[in-house]
């Protein structure tokens, strides 16, 4: 660990800044005073991020699993869902027609995505009107999922697998390259750290800042 005596004047605005790769020196360009909005203001947000905060807690999403549960197996369509328990407040979300390699994505606003090859895995033996749940999303949401419609493969459908499948092994080459280069990088970067003496010229950086490092020198 370094600390250093806290600089005073025009020098007081620097700061090192220690990163990954680099070391920064950070000057603050303008200081603005925080000004608390109204609350009427920001209600809607409030109750947003009470929730949020609220739906995080295990007790919540115990209660929301069970209740899950509780419904997938009274074995009714989601429509029917709030006469049986009205005290769900339930949203129905209808997504397209979506294949293997897709992506069904629900409301502009939720921004809730889920698997695709999830979905398909667990209502490929599953008939229209058939509910599955609780399902989670990549944003940690669980839905319910009502099976409205399957359509098996045509043949124009399956002309297209051998370039669909030389393309995704393409993707997981890059992607296991991209990683294995990750991994090299941070490995090179930790054995400098362990290995290698740095030697930092105090002039240049002092030419390059424009201000004067005595304050930084006493770091130890």
């Amino acid at each position: 660990s370094m600390s250093a005596p806290t600089p005073e004047g025009e020098e007081a605005a620097y700061r090192i800044i220690p990163a990954r790769l680099f070391i920064y020196v950070g000057k603050g360009t303008e200081t603005v005073e925080g000004v608390i909005p109204p609350l009427e203001e920001v209600r809607e947000q409030v109750i947003q991020g009470a929730e949020a905060i609220y739906k995080r807690e295990e007790a919540y999403q115990t209660q929301a699993r069970e209740l899950a549960e509780k419904i997938v197996a009274a074995g009714i369509g989601l429509d029917k869902v709030s006469e049986q328990f009205p005290e769900v407040a339930l949203e129905i979300q209808t997504t397209p027609l979506v294949k293997a390699n897709e992506t069904p994505y629900l409301g502009t606003d939720t921004m809730a995505y889920l698997g695709t090859a999830q979905l398909i895995d667990e209502l490929k033996d599953k008939e229209a009107g058939d509910v599955i749940g609780p399902v989670r999303s990549i944003l940690g949401d669980g839905y319910l999922v009502e099976l409205v419609n399957m359509t098996s493969p045509t043949d124009e459908d399956r002309a297209g697998w051998a370039e669909e499948e030389e393309q995704l092994r393409l993707n997981m080459q890059r992607q296991v390259q991209s990683q294995t280069l990750e991994d090299y990088t941070s490995y090179l970067y930790e054995w400098a750290q362990e290995n290698m003496m740095v030697q930092v010229d105090m002039d240049l950086l002092e030419k390059i800042t424009g201000i004067s490092m005595d304050a930084f020198n006493a770091a130890g």
